[in-house]
């Protein structure tokens, strides 16, 4: 079996490649896209326990005869919001030059209407 050669053109070894390839995987850079990793499948388990607490703390303050129209309406605005969420998003790359700023425009103005009211 031939192993690759190293950047001064001579054959590497198992031992030196499994070497090589172990500094690669703990250099800095390395480390920072290990922890990249980490949070993007950190993420959406985070953002699965903040919606069902919020969902459960809209259900408790609801009213005792309106507890199950709060329940359904809690449940069906999460899928509703990433579903329009998606369209609109696909709908601002389709159609305009400058999605970016659409968007986090849009964000923005959302987020201070939410604050005002």
């Amino acid at each position: 079996m031939t192993w690759p050669a190293n950047s001064r053109g001579r054959s590497m070894t198992s031992v030196q490649e499994t070497a090589s390839q172990a500094r690669m995987i703990s250099s800095p850079a390395a480390l920072r896209m290990n922890s990249s990793v980490a949070s993007r499948i950190r993420a959406p388990a985070e953002i699965g326990l903040a919606t069902s607490a919020f969902s459960a703390a809209i259900a408790e303050h609801a009213p005792a005869h309106r507890k199950k129209l709060a329940e359904g309406l809690a449940g069906a605005s999460v899928a509703g919001d990433l579903g329009i969420c998606a369209l609109m998003t696909g709908a601002a790359v389709q159609f305009t030059p400058d999605a970016n700023t659409l968007i986090f425009g849009i964000l923005t103005a959302v987020m201070v209407l939410g604050i005002l009211l």
